[in-house]
């Protein structure tokens, strides 16, 4: 689940280098791709695991690869792990004919990363193929790091990994990604009419976060005297504002450390642009209590409980 991360292996996002591979189908030629994997577990994403990857057409009643062919395994991925993949021209021209549109804006075959033990066990990407390249490549939106305002105060930036961005227990603190310069690009396409058309890229942040932190457009109640925190279910993404668009004062979206007495989580943002580019940044974060009533040994009187799980 975004924002609340599970107790097995989750799949937060799939990356495909270059994001727009070229394919001929009148030669064959068909240029490879090499794809990453952000795979994260409740402490981390430092662990080793067991995956399989598979290439199918899309297909609006199965979602994934079922019963797809494995074309390549690895049974120790790691956070910088990767696989080289040849897509067969064959299984491009099936995407073509089996799309409505032919293949226009792109030629798509959808590749499955199965992870042993992870929940949902499968995720799904397609990769998207041009007949040729006639402008600069697509990038990802590489983040350059992180803002972070706890309410009230000023803006900071987060420090660059490994080291770890402190938050205070209990006090929301807004978040926003930084791009790269030039990360949101620029482009010429062809609509349904034949015409050319420039346009700008959309990117959109996913946000997820280890038990003890919450993501999300919080809300806040009242019980019995002390504020709480519920996360307020799936609203976990938030979108690059238009270039020359003024930030929201607190962030485009608000994370907040619910473990009393503080510790330590990571917070994942995930950055997919309009044409299928991706990008990942990680960062440690530390919290830190300053409720009295939440500091010393147990029993603890008068410390609100904030973690009420996942909805």
């Amino acid at each position: 689940m975004r924002g609340c991360l599970s107790d097995l292996d989750e799949v937060l996002g799939i990356s495909i280098d270059p994001p727009d591979p070229v394919a001929d189908l009148a030669t064959g030629t068909v240029e490879p791709v090499r794809l990453r994997a952000l795979i994260v577990d409740p402490q981390g994403s430092r662990g080793t695991y067991q995956v399989s990857w598979a290439l199918c057409v899309a297909a609006t009643d199965n979602p994934g690869c079922s019963g797809a062919a494995v074309v390549a395994t690895n049974p120790e991925w790691r956070r910088d792990s990767s696989v080289e993949l040849r897509v067969p021209p064959g299984l491009i021209a099936a995407a073509v004919a089996a799309d409505p549109l032919r293949g226009f804006g792109g030629m798509r075959v959808l590749a499955e990363l199965r992870v042993e033990g992870a929940k949902p066990q499968a995720a799904t990407t397609p990769i998207i193929f041009t007949q040729k390249l006639a402008q600069p490549r697509n990038q990802p939106p590489v983040m350059d790091g992180l803002r972070f305002t706890p309410q009230g105060e000023s803006t900071l930036e987060a420090p660059p990994p490994p080291a770890t961005m402190e938050i205070v227990v209990a006090q929301p603190t807004g978040l926003r990604p930084v791009l790269a310069p030039g990360a949101m690009e620029e482009y010429d396409t062809v609509d349904l009419a034949g015409h050319t058309v420039h346009l700008q890229e959309r990117i959109r942040y996913s946000f997820y976060v280890t038990p003890g932190l919450n993501i999300g457009r919080i809300l806040l109640r009242s019980v019995g005297g002390s504020v709480v925190s519920f996360g307020n279910g799936s609203d976990v993404e938030a979108d690059e504002p238009p270039p020359g668009t003024p930030d929201p004062p607190g962030g485009l979206i608000l994370l907040e450390a619910v473990e009393r007495g503080g510790g330590q989580g990571t917070l994942w943002i995930v950055a997919r642009d309009s044409r299928g580019a991706t990008s990942w940044l990680e960062q440690p974060v530390s919290s830190v209590e300053v409720d009295p009533n939440c500091l010393g040994p147990p029993p603890l009187r008068g410390c609100a409980q904030l973690d009420f799980g996942c909805f």
